[in-house]
């Protein structure tokens, strides 16, 4: 099934893949889709919404709440971002908070397996679960490989076995990330070896 049906068909996802099929670019391609405003959504993913992109590993969202245990789960995910653009989280927290109350936003949750401790695999499956309760109107995309996989309850939720690209999908991925990002950068390969040269 085309992902774009799928995440037309639920509110929630989990998608599960090998080692390289894709999981973390989807995620990160979902957040840009998502920032770019309902017209590029619709556009995109077939749905008209405006969505606020969250996007976190959860190994990052299980070692910011081990550094903030009792605040909020919207502003342990504003945190990094809030660093970032030096923002007060309370800030962002709140507007995340909003943002998903109404049905606006996009929680992208990657590599559920790769924390190392199962009981803090499962502590972070957890997390992400009573997030999707407090918020039963928002979206959420949850990433693992089959190996490690704690397994996440989530309101409205389908768990999807990603396919690994045909030959043909992996060239166009190629040229859409490469070399459309390159020409969009003006890039320059004869510039670009006499500066690794020049090193």
């Amino acid at each position: 099934e085309p992902f774009g049906e799928a995440f037309r068909r639920h509110r929630s996802l989990v998608l599960l893949g090998d080692p390289g099929s894709g999981k973390s670019t989807l995620l990160r391609y979902l957040a840009v889709v998502a920032a770019g405003g309902r017209e590029v959504t619709r556009q995109r993913l077939g749905v008209a919404e405006r969505l606020l992109p969250v996007h976190t590993t959860a190994a990052a969202l299980l070692a910011e709440r081990c550094r903030h245990p009792d605040e909020d789960v919207s502003r342990t995910l504003a945190r990094p971002l809030a660093a970032a653009i030096g923002q007060p989280p309370e800030l962002l927290g709140r507007a995340i908070a909003e943002a998903a109350g109404a049905g606006e936003a996009l929680f992208l949750v990657d590599g559920l397996d790769e924390i190392p401790e199962a009981a803090d695999r499962l502590a972070t499956a957890q997390m992400v679960e009573a997030l999707a309760q407090q918020y039963p109107r928002a979206r959420f995309v949850v990433t693992s490989r089959v190996v490690g996989y704690p397994g996440v309850v989530l309101p409205g939720s389908e768990e999807y076995v990603l396919e690994p690209l045909a030959q043909e999908q992996t060239r166009a991925l190629a040229r859409a990330f490469y070399v459309e990002f390159f020409k969009s950068q003006k890039y320059d390969p004869v510039a670009s070896l006499r500066e690794g040269t020049a090193k």
